[in-house]
């Protein structure tokens, strides 16, 4: 599910956002994983807020979400190939 939410206290009015679960998918993560970050404030809320009871990521932050999901140990997959990486 991608959302584009109308201007919000100086935010793009034409970001897309993506629910954890796109995310998730994106990244070959399990969604699971992602939230956990968030509510172990290892990822920041102020950039990916929830709205309406649902979070909501903006595309250009996957990069450091996938970092994040690294660094914790998750398995997240090689975008370029579709497999899950290497966690080693």
């Amino acid at each position: 599910m991608v959302v584009v939410v109308a201007k919000q206290s100086g935010r793009d009015p034409f970001m897309k956002y993506l629910s954890v679960s796109e995310a998730a998918r994106r990244l070959g993560a399990r969604p699971r994983d992602i939230s956990d970050l968030f509510y172990r404030r290892r990822l920041s809320d102020e950039s990916c807020p929830i709205v309406g009871g649902r979070r909501l990521i903006p595309e250009s932050r996957l990069s450091v979400i996938e970092m994040a999901l690294r660094h914790a140990g998750h398995p997240v997959s090689d975008r370029t190939s579709g497999k899950e990486a290497d966690r080693g």
